[in-house]
């Protein structure tokens, strides 16, 4: 049905009215389909280059959505570490080198304090250490350049109580100390074979008593 304008100009009926719009439609997918030709060319050139084999930078950081770092690789100098920290922003492990030799891991507990060292420096020494929450160092373990191996247990107030090693001469030996540093039990294997406990005592004025011994 054909409509008439009041200045008397023509009108198209309905059904041009849908084969011009079938028209532009038709002319729309061509351009949409020649651009994703486009896409996918530009794609496979940019995937058929060869990707960058090296990324240099001074420092890395990794953060959460809220801006908090959680991840930072930094260099300074002759040393290099990483530091990750936990949700609430507390560092929990500090990784690094040091001019020095020595080569550290750090781990420290949800309030900060640390916990847990291990390293090794540049003169052989490598080590293990245990810390309470009060910084008292508890247990330390570390191999020495020497041949010596050895392992200690510090009580509450960080006095070394327990000691036990291995030597390079191929005594092994452990030892307990009293609340005051003093030895009281000793015990061991020579390299022969031979094998022995000690048990001593001090006297109120603090010479050495042998209470016990056995071959």
């Amino acid at each position: 049905m054909a409509s008439y304008p009041l200045d008397g100009a023509s009108v198209m009926t309905t059904e041009q009215k849908f084969a011009k719009l079938e028209r532009t439609n038709r002319r729309w997918r061509w351009l949409a389909g020649a651009l994703g030709l486009v896409l996918v060319a530009i794609v496979g050139v940019g995937a058929a280059q060869e990707a960058p084999k090296e990324l240099v930078l001074k420092k890395l950081t990794i953060a959460r959505g809220e801006g908090k770092a959680k991840i930072v690789l930094s260099s300074s100098g002759d040393g290099a570490g990483i530091v990750v920290a936990d949700a609430k922003g507390e560092n929990r492990i500090v990784a690094g080198t040091f001019p020095s030799g020595l080569a550290q891991v750090l781990h420290h507990d949800v309030n900060g304090n640390r916990r847990i060292a291990a390293g090794t420096s540049l003169k052989g020494l490598a080590g293990v250490t245990h810390v309470d929450a009060n910084g008292k160092v508890r247990i330390s373990a570390d191999t020495f350049t020497d041949g010596l191996a050895q392992i200690s247990h510090h009580d509450a107030n960080g006095k070394r109580r327990i000691a036990a090693g291995t030597f390079p001469s191929g005594l092994a030996k452990a030892t307990h100390y009293d609340a005051k540093g003093g030895i009281r039990i000793r015990t061991g294997t020579a390299p022969g074979g031979e094998a022995g406990t000690r048990y001593q005592n001090y006297n109120a004025n603090g010479e050495l008593k042998i209470v016990r011994s056995l071959p």
